[in-house]
């Protein structure tokens, strides 16, 4: 898993929820917010999305994925070292993207304890995907 450093989840209301980290960037304990300003550059700077498209950027030896999700706006970036094959990443983020539909959409009128489950839920599966993909092959 540390092929992946770490897929966040930027809603339609700015707000940013991590999905997933490897474990030695948990083990840092780094300050999130400088991260959270280069997230929002980075929505910023990529502009509109068409449908299913996934955009790429490289910064050094860092690869930065982004696609959205059509329905709710949402924004699911994640960060690899630059190995990675993309069609596998372009493949994850897909299937993560579906993921999220099968838990929240149609789910907008919900208490706060039901989505937090499901966020977990949603969390785990994801993980789950990870684990099963080789991102170098």
């Amino acid at each position: 898993m540390n092929d992946i450093e770490w897929i966040y989840l930027i809603d339609n209301r700015s707000s940013s929820f991590l999905i997933i980290e490897n474990e030695t960037i948990a083990s840092l304990k780094l300050n999130k917010i400088p991260l959270l300003h280069f997230l929002f550059g980075l929505r910023s700077f990529v502009g509109n999305f068409n449908k299913d498209e996934i955009k790429f950027i490289k910064i050094i030896k860092e690869s930065y994925y982004l696609i959205e999700e059509k329905v709710s706006k949402s924004l699911f970036i994640l960060k690899s070292s630059y190995q990675v094959k993309q069609k596998r990443i372009f493949k994850l983020l897909k299937e993560v993207v579906n993921c999220f539909n099968e838990h929240f959409n149609g789910n907008d009128i919900i208490s706060l304890p039901k989505k937090q489950q499901l966020f977990i839920s949603f969390k785990r599966e994801i993980r789950s995907l990870i684990l099963q993909n080789r991102f170098y092959e």
